[in-house]
C-alpha cells in the first residue's frame, strides 16, 4: 500500500496515463494547455488577416488566394473558440494543427513552390502537432509537409507553380515570415526547454524520493526484524499455500525447530498435530475461496506438536497480510503450558484449601456436639458408676446398668473421636519414634490382615523423633492399615516406610498449615481399588465412609487427621481409581530420646471432713458430683452458677478448702468465681471441670498452682483422687506470700 493506494490501482494509473493522456500533461495542468492553444490561434489568426491585408494592398488578389486567407483565419479562430469554450485540446489543437498545414501549403503555392517563405512553418507545424497531440499527429503532419513539398518541388520544376509578383517576393515577406517562425520556433523552444527543466528536477526528485523510501524501507524492515526477533511470543509467516516464509527465534524456542528446517515447508505437516491437519486444511481453503472467516483476527486456544511430537497448549492469533499483492498471513502464538500447570496446581490449591476449611468447620461443629455429650455423658456414666458400688443390687439390675455402663463408655470413646477430629481433646505429648512404633505393631498388623496381603516395611535408620500422643497415633496407623486391607480384598501388597523430609518453603503449596523444617513422614502405601477424586476429597470428614452400613462409623481417618493436626502435621492422600493408595503423614521432628510411659495407681484416703465448693449449671452433673464426694465423707456446698458461689461461700460459716467448678457458665464463670474467692483465701484449691479440652479454653487460670483441670466425662474415681491429691499437697497459688 501507497498512501491508501494498492500497487494495482497505482499501475492501471501509470497505464492509463502512458497510453491515452496528452504529452504536456506530464509538464502542465490541462489549463495552461488550453490557454497555450488559445494565444497561438489568435496569434496565428492576427497574423493571417495581417498578411492579408499587406496582399490585398500590394494587387488584386485571386479568389483562390480570397478564399484561403478566409480559410485560415475561420480555421485559426475556430481553434481558440474550442480551446477557450469547450476546454478540448484534442480537438481545438487537431484543428489548430490541421489549419496551419493547409495555409502553409496554398501561400507556398502560390508564392514559388518550396522557395517560398512560408514554406518554414512545414518545419513548425509537425513539432507543435507532437506537442499538443502526440506522435500520430506529428508524424501525419511530418507526412502531409513531406508530401506537399515533394508536389510543390515537381510543379516548380515544371514550371507550373504561378509567379509570384516581386512584391511577394520581396525582403520584407521573407523577413515577417522569417521573424514570425523564429518567434514561434523560440516559444517552442521555450516550452520543450521548461519541459525538460521540468522533467529532469521531477526525475531527479524521484529519484531521491525513491532513493529516501529505500533508506526508510531498509530501516522499516531492520525494526520489523529486530521485532520479530525480540517477540517473546512466536511468530509465524505463511503465504497463501500455507508453506512457512518467516520464523522468529521464539518460535523456534517453543516447536524446537530452526528456522532453516521449517522454512518453505508446509505448515501442517510441521507445527500441527494429525489428528487436526484435516479440518486446518479445510478452514484455510475455506478462507481462500469464500473469504469466510472463523479464526482470522481472534483468539483461539487449540493444540500443537514439537519436533519430538509432543502435544502442548498454544494460544493463537491470525492476521491477513497484503504484501507485492500476495497473500500472506501472520500467526502469533503463545504457548500455554506453563499457564495450564499454574492454572491446575492453583485449582488443586483452591480445592485443598477449601477442603481444609471445610474440615475445620466440620471440626468446631463436631467439638460442640462432643461438648454437650460430654456433660450428659458425666451424669450417664457417673451415675452408673456410683450404683454400681452398691452392695444391694440384684444381679437383674446390676445386669443393666453394667450396659448403661458400657455404653456410656463406648459414647465417651466417640466424643473423644470427635474431639481428636477437631482438635479440641487433650493430647498427652511425648516423643515417639516411629520406627518402634511400627515395628510393634508389626505383630497386630499381621493377625487382623488378610494372609493374601503381603506387608513391606521400608523404615529409615536416622529417622527422627517425633511429638504427639503416643496411643493416638498407633490408633491412628492402625487405622490406616484396616482401611488397607479392606480396599484389597483379593490381596496385594501393603508398604509402611518412614523417612526424613525437609519442606522448603517453595514446596508447601500443598501443605498451607506446615511451614518450611525438617519433618518426619510415614507413608502408608497400598496396591488395591483406589479412589476418585470425589470419595478422596471427603474421606477426612466424620461420619463419611465407603463400608457398608453398620460396617464402620466414618470416624478412623477423621480421629486420624485430627491427632497428626494436632500435633503440628499434616496428612496427604494420593490416589486414583485401580491405582492403589497412599497416605502419608507429616510430623515436626524432634531431637531428644523417646518418653518411657510409667503407669502409678493410688488408692482413695480416708477423708477428714473438709467442706468443698461444687459449682455447676447441669443439675444431673452437679448431683452426681455432690453425692459422690459426701459419699466419701467430704462436707459439700453446691451452686448453680459462679454468683451464687460467691453468696454461699459468704454465708457460710468458716472457710473452704476447695472448689469443683465447671469453667463455661452463664451469669459469672468459673475462674473469675475462684478469683473472688481467693481474695479472701488466697490458697484456696481449685478442680476445673469442662466439657471443653483445656487447650480449647485457653485460660491461663488453669495452670496456677493448686489447680488441677478434669476434661467431661471423668469417672467418679478420677474426680476423688483429683480432690484428695489436691487438698493432699502444701500450699496454693498464695502460699508464697504467707
Amino acid at each position: 500500500m501507497v498512501d491508501g493506494q494498492s500497487l494495482e490501482e497505482i499501475k492501471s494509473k501509470g497505464s492509463q496515463r502512458s497510453s491515452g493522456s496528452l504529452p504536456l500533461n506530464y509538464f502542465f495542468d490541462e489549463s495552461a494547455q488550453r490557454n497555450f492553444i488559445y494565444i497561438v490561434a489568435l496569434g496565428a489568426a492576427a497574423s493571417l488577416l495581417l498578411a492579408y491585408l499587406y496582399s490585398v494592398t500590394l494587387h488584386p488578389v485571386e479568389w483562390v488566394r480570397h478564399g484561403a486567407f478566409l480559410f485560415g483565419m475561420a480555421g485559426f479562430t475556430w481553434a481558440a473558440f474550442e480551446a477557450r469554450k469547450t476546454g478540448s485540446i484534442a480537438r481545438s489543437g487537431s484543428i489548430l494543427t490541421l489549419t496551419g498545414v493547409a495555409m502553409t501549403v496554398v501561400p507556398a503555392y502560390f508564392q514559388g513552390g518550396v522557395s517560398a517563405a512560408f514554406s518554414i512553418w512545414f518545419l513548425v507545424i509537425p513539432l507543435v502537432g507532437g506537442l499538443l497531440l502526440g506522435p500520430r499527429m506529428a508524424l501525419l503532419t511530418a507526412f502531409l509537409g513531406v508530401a506537399a513539398m515533394s508536389v510543390l518541388a515537381i510543379l516548380e520544376s515544371e514550371k507550373m507553380l504561378p509567379s509570384p509578383s516581386a512584391e511577394e517576393q520581396g525582403a520584407l515577406l521573407v523577413y515577417l515570415n522569417l521573424v514570425l517562425g523564429i518567434s514561434f520556433s523560440g516559444v517552442v523552444g521555450m516550452v520543450c526547454a521548461h519541459s525538460l527543466v521540468s522533467s529532469g528536477q521531477r526525475l531527479h526528485e524521484a529519484m531521491e524520493a525513491d532513493q529516501l523510501k529505500a533508506v526508510a524501507l531498509k530501516e522499516s524492515n531492520s525494526r520489523f526484524r529486530a521485532s520479530l526477533d525480540a517477540a517473546l511470543d512466536a511468530i509465524v509467516v505463511v503465504d497463501g499455500d500455507n508453506r512457512i516464509l518467516d520464523f522468529n527465534p521464539a518460535a523456534e524456542a517453543i516447536f524446537s525447530r530452526s528456522k532453516a528446517d521449517v522454512k518453505n515447508t508446509y505448515l501442517p505437516e510441521m507445527l500441527i498435530p494429525e489428528r487436526f491437519r484435516e479440518a486446518h486444511v479445510e478452514g484455510f481453503a475455506r478462507f481462500q475461496r469464500t473469504g469466510q472467516r472463523r479464526i482470522i483476527g481472534s483468539k483461539v486456544e487449540t493444540i500443537a506438536v514439537r519436533a519430538d511430537g509432543k502435544e502442548f497448549p498454544i494460544e493463537m492469533a491470525i492476521q491477513p497480510l497484503l504484501l507485492s499483492g500476495k497473500d500472506q498471513f501472520a500467526a502469533y502464538i503463545r504457548d500455554l503450558t506453563e499457564q495450564r500447570a499454574a492454572e491446575e496446581e492453583l485449582r488443586v490449591n483452591n480445592q485443598q484449601l477449601a477442603q481444609s476449611r471445610r474440615l475445620e468447620a466440620i471440626g468446631r461443629l463436631a467439638g460442640g456436639v462432643a461438648h454437650d455429650f460430654n456433660n450428659l455423658l458425666t451424669a450417664i456414666n457417673g451415675y452408673a458408676e456410683l450404683l454400681l458400688n452398691r452392695t444391694d443390687l440384684d444381679e437383674s439390675a446390676r445386669m443393666g446398668l453394667e450396659q448403661v455402663a458400657h455404653a456410656g463408655d463406648q459414647a465417651r470413646t466417640l466424643t473423644q473421636q470427635l474431639l481428636a477430629f477437631s482438635r479440641s481433646d487433650r493430647l498427652e505429648s511425648e516423643l515417639v519414634d516411629p520406627n518402634e512404633m511400627i515395628s510393634g505393631l508389626l505383630a497386630m498388623m499381621s493377625r487382623v490382615l488378610s494372609d493374601s496381603i503381603i506387608l513391606e516395611t521400608r523404615l529409615a535408620d536416622d529417622i527422627g523423633l517425633v511429638k504427639t500422643d503416643g496411643a493416638r497415633l498407633e490408633q491412628a496407623l492402625l487405622n490406616l492399615v484396616l482401611n488397607a486391607g479392606d480396599a484389597m480384598p483379593e490381596g496385594g501388597e501393603l508398604t509402611l516406610v518412614t523417612s526424613n523430609v525437609k519442606l522448603e518453603e517453595g514446596e508447601l503449596s500443598h501443605f498451607d498449615e506446615l511451614s518450611g523444617g525438617d519433618y518426619v513422614c510415614v507413608s502408608v502405601r497400598d496396591t488395591g481399588t483406589g479412589m476418585d477424586s470425589y470419595t478422596a476429597g471427603k474421606i477426612f470428614e466424620p461420619f463419611f465412609t465407603t463400608k457398608p452400613i453398620g460396617e464402620g462409623t466414618g470416624l478412623g481417618l477423621a480421629t486420624a487427621y485430627g491427632t497428626v493436626r494436632q500435633s503440628g502435621g499434616a496428612m496427604k492422600v494420593e490416589t486414583q481409581p485401580g491405582g492403589g493408595t497412599t497416605f502419608k503423614i507429616f510430623l515436626p521432628r524432634h531431637d531428644g530420646s523417646a518418653s518411657v510411659s510409667v503407669e502409678s495407681t493410688t488408692s482413695l484416703e480416708p477423708t477428714h471432713g473438709e467442706t468443698l465448693l461444687v459449682v455447676e449449671d447441669q443439675v444431673g452433673v452437679r448431683d452426681l458430683v455432690k453425692n459422690t464426694l459426701e459419699e466419701i465423707g467430704y462436707t459439700v456446698i453446691i451452686a448453680s452458677d459462679g454468683e451464687e458461689a460467691v453468696e454461699r461461700v459468704a454465708e457460710h460459716e468458716g472457710d473452704v478448702d476447695l472448689v469443683v467448678t465447671d469453667v463455661v457458665m452463664p451469669r459469672l464463670g468459673g475462674p473469675e468465681t475462684v478469683r473472688q474467692l481467693r481474695v479472701a483465701q488466697p490458697n484456696l484449691k481449685v478442680v476445673y471441670v469442662s466439657g471443653y479440652s483445656e487447650e480449647d479454653l485457653g485460660i491461663d487460670d488453669l495452670a496456677e498452682a493448686g489447680t488441677v483441670f478434669l476434661q467431661k466425662p471423668f469417672g467418679l474415681e478420677e474426680l476423688c483422687h483429683s480432690v484428695q491429691s489436691l487438698l493432699s499437697s502444701p500450699g496454693g497459688p498464695g502460699a508464697e506470700n504467707t
